[in-house]
């Protein structure tokens, strides 16, 4: 079955404007942010900062080597973000925002990113939980506590990116804490923000190429999981 590695093979070239941010788009960014980007963003100009050099720059601190991130998170997190990086599609977003919280009293993993894309669209990124102590004590204190840091995180970073940006949010996720901010972030905020879907340009009724799940936003009365289906770019030039 074809993989978000195909997508952007065969997509990588095709701009937003041409293609509008979708749920392939979104859980390519959610496997890529896995890549530990925070230990090079504090040096870098923060005025102008690019999802290439971001990735690429955290790239070769690993050596210029495909490894794996963690004990269970595997090297294909490192080669997506080297597909995004070296895309036309992601490498000139502009990564206008960057958070990261990791602390032991109380449990927080907290990472997020915000990217300026070229149709306009604002890119909001959460990190889902990792392979540390921390993010595994994070998830099970979700089980058993009503509020946690991470919420009140994501929700202020979700203002924040609301009154810092303007037309659409996308926000792309593999965690709970977020899709709760969007239910408590402000009416205005919620409004902004849009489900990626499958554009027609590349859907068709065939047998699906592409299936996944990723967590978009839509309004809270629609279902967070999206199921996408692609296909080869002769469905796109064709439709």
């Amino acid at each position: 079955m074809a993989n978000s590695s195909d997508y952007l093979r065969n997509y990588g070239g095709v701009s937003f404007t041409e293609l509008p941010f979708n749920a392939v788009d979104s859980f390519a960014l959610c496997q890529s942010f896995y890549l530990p980007v925070e230990k090079v963003y504090k040096n870098l100009n923060k005025d102008d900062v690019t999802l290439r050099e971001l990735y690429m720059k955290s790239f070769e601190l690993r050596g210029s080597r495909h490894k794996a991130v963690g004990v269970i998170l595997s090297r294909q997190i490192s080669i997506r973000a080297v597909e995004l990086a070296r895309s036309a599609r992601f490498g000139s977003a502009k990564v206008t925002d960057f958070s990261e919280v990791f602390a032991t009293q109380p449990a927080i993993q907290f990472c997020a990113m915000t990217l300026a894309l070229d149709d306009g669209t604002t890119a909001i990124v959460f990190r889902g939980t990792d392979d540390s102590i921390i993010g595994w004590k994070e998830d099970v204190d979700l089980l058993v506590k009503k509020s946690m840091p991470s919420h009140q995180l994501a929700l202020d970073y979700l203002e924040k990116a609301a009154a810092n940006s303007t037309g659409d949010m996308a926000i792309s996720c593999c965690a709970g804490i977020p899709r709760a901010a969007t239910l408590r972030c402000g009416r205005p905020c919620r409004a902004r923000t849009r489900p990626a879907r499958a554009s027609k340009a590349f859907t068709t009724s065939r047998a699906p190429a592409f299936i996944t799940t990723t967590c978009t936003t839509p309004p809270p009365t629609k279902r967070y999981w999206t199921a996408i289906t692609t296909s080869s770019p002769t469905a796109r030039s064709s439709a």
